[in-house]
């Protein structure tokens, strides 16, 4: 019977585990993890971060659904809206000419997907190719991934 009692608390416990993001992240419909950083950065110091907090598996985020997108947001509220106007997102586009935007995962983009770009963006002005919000609107600009720090999300999907 003790035996049988520590088999199910060892299920249990390892379950439970399986089922939770890492300290300093927070999970959105039990399959992703977030978790905001308030380092300035330019994009691509914020990708090399992301990756590096769980190589392969965490990426700056992904917003696929409205939900998805209020969850983000509703993260960056309660962590750095105070001190900052804008903060990353993981969308690109590093295919000269051809607005071809892509997720810093390797996921590619589509119009039809979800997504909440301000009127006139992309506007693809010169070296624009990474994505950035606006705190006040949640919109979505294209702007340049070197000439500004902002923080930013990171995503890791669990397996």
């Amino acid at each position: 019977m003790k035996g049988l009692l520590l088999i199910v608390a060892v299920l249990f416990f390892s379950g439970l585990s399986q089922a939770c993001c890492p300290p300093y992240w927070s999970q959105f419909q039990g399959t992703r993890c977030y978790r905001y950083v308030g380092l300035s950065m330019t994009w691509f110091q914020a990708h090399e971060y992301c990756y590096n907090l769980r190589p392969g598996k965490s990426f700056l985020v992904t917003i696929n659904k409205e939900e998805e997108a209020v969850h983000v947001h509703k993260i960056f509220e309660e962590n750095g809206a105070h001190k900052h106007s804008y903060y990353w997102i993981g969308l690109r586009d590093f295919h000269k000419n051809q607005r071809r935007f892509e997720w810093d995962d390797g996921t590619p983009f589509t119009e039809s997907s979800y997504s909440f770009w301000n009127p006139g963006e992309p506007n693809n002005y010169s070296d624009l190719d990474c994505v950035q919000v606006y705190r006040s609107n949640r919109r979505w600009y294209d702007y340049s991934c070197t000439a500004v720090r902002r923080p930013f999300i990171c995503e890791m999907r669990r397996d």
